[in-house]
């Protein structure tokens, strides 16, 4: 799966699978958190804007994990999902606190201070973590059905076709 996961014609054969076993949220999640990250390890690489950081990980909890998300992931474990609901809440509340509506006004302000700054560094990189790995046990249950399907060798069939070598272990 994790193989699968780097190709971007996998990637769409196994959102077209998962949307017919109607668990697409897991692979949408999994791939907001790739998205995630990607920005994540930029905090480590560069002057990185860490708010932005945090509007993202909003996002990903208003649209997948809060109660009665448009696209909601339930099968996080519970303290996974409760500490990411808190740690999320928290984050959150920073903002609200400062009465800022965008996140880029609060940076450009000034308004941050040092405790409100090293929350936001230390808590905001690895908020997903646990959850994604949660959601990628998920998806590996539907892997072996994901390997007999006419989706999977439709996929096959074109990567040979394109003389493309993908190492799927199935």
């Amino acid at each position: 799966l994790a193989e699968l996961l780097t190709n971007e014609l996998g990637v769409k054969s196994f959102i077209t699978f998962c949307t017919s076993e109607l668990s697409v949220e897991n692979i949408l999640f999994y791939q907001e958190i790739e998205f995630y990250r990607k920005h994540k390890q930029k905090i480590f690489q560069e002057d990185y804007d860490m708010l932005y950081l945090l509007q993202l990980a909003q996002n990903i909890n208003s649209k997948y994990i809060i109660d009665y998300a448009p696209v909601q992931i339930t099968h996080i474990t519970s303290p996974v999902n409760k500490e990411l609901k808190h740690l999320i809440q928290r984050l959150t509340q920073i903002i609200q606190q400062k009465n800022y509506a965008e996140l880029s006004e609060l940076q450009s302000s000034g308004a941050l201070n040092e405790y409100d700054k090293t929350t936001i560094t230390n808590e905001t990189p690895t908020i997903f973590d646990h959850a994604q790995k949660d959601v990628f046990d998920e998806m590996n249950d539907s892997w072996p059905r994901y390997l007999h399907s006419d989706y999977y060798h439709d996929l096959m069939n074109h990567l040979a076709a394109e003389k493309i070598k993908l190492q799927i272990n199935g």
